[in-house]
């Protein structure tokens, strides 16, 4: 559905992100390639976490490394030795994509895991869903705003500063702000967001079992709190 979505109105979302008539056309060409791996995407981020849920960790992190190492190794592969350009990073993120959700894949239908991957399971239970549902409700909240933030802050460089803004000494200062202020604020994010994964996912067993005193014993609300903060 996501993928149809995109497809059928690529121009105006892409448009509405902050895409200029000149940038438009070569984000038009990576995501009608990005798209179609939209599937490994949901693959291996959504089962991904069942993983880290048997206390697997470092099983769950080698799907994030192996994708990340991947694509790097491919991108410049398919850019400029096989020439493919804007494409070729599309189809190299594709590839490390599906790689991941395979691994994701092979663990969870081999033997080392607990909770198999089985064809029974795969059914709608409205109980648990609405229990997940309302669990994921809260990141749901702080990504989607996230993104919204995202979403203006590109909308304003574009405006403010334009596509010649990089390299040139009358309209270079609006990036490099955006660029100084996005990495500072990532690397403040990072081990906010990552207590902020660990203990949601403590709290979410926690609740399941209904043992409450998991919550207030490793502090999860003030974790998710700091992670909600003003971001700039």
């Amino acid at each position: 559905m996501l993928t149809a979505l995109f497809l059928l109105f690529q121009a105006p979302l892409l448009k509405l992100f902050g895409a200029s008539a000149d940038t438009l056309p070569y984000a038009m060409q990576y995501l009608n390639l990005y798209v179609l791996g939209t599937v490994f995407v949901m693959t291996s981020l959504g089962l991904n976490g069942f993983i880290t849920a048997q206390g697997r960790s470092s099983v769950a992190m080698k799907t994030v490394v192996i994708g990340a190492v991947l694509n790097t190794v491919l991108d410049p592969l398919f850019i400029f030795v096989l020439k493919m350009g804007v494409r070729g990073a599309a189809v190299a993120t594709i590839i490390s994509q599906a790689v991941s959700a395979a691994w994701v894949l092979r663990f969870l239908t081999g033997k080392q895991t607990v909770l198999r991957l089985k064809r029974a399971y795969f059914r709608i239970d409205r109980p648990l869903l609405a229990s997940a549902v309302g669990l994921g409700a809260s990141p749901f909240v702080m990504q989607s705003t996230e993104s919204l933030l995202t979403i203006a802050f590109n909308v304003s460089l574009q405006r403010y500063g334009g596509d010649a803004a990089v390299g040139r000494k009358d309209g270079q200062f609006p990036r490099k702000v955006a660029g100084a202020v996005g990495r500072i604020v990532s690397y403040r994010d990072f081990s906010l967001l990552a207590r902020e994964n660990r203990f949601t996912r403590i709290s979410g067993c926690g609740a399941t079992a209904g043992r409450s005193d998991l919550e207030d014993h490793f502090g999860v609300f003030p974790f998710v709190a700091a992670r909600s903060g003003p971001t700039a």
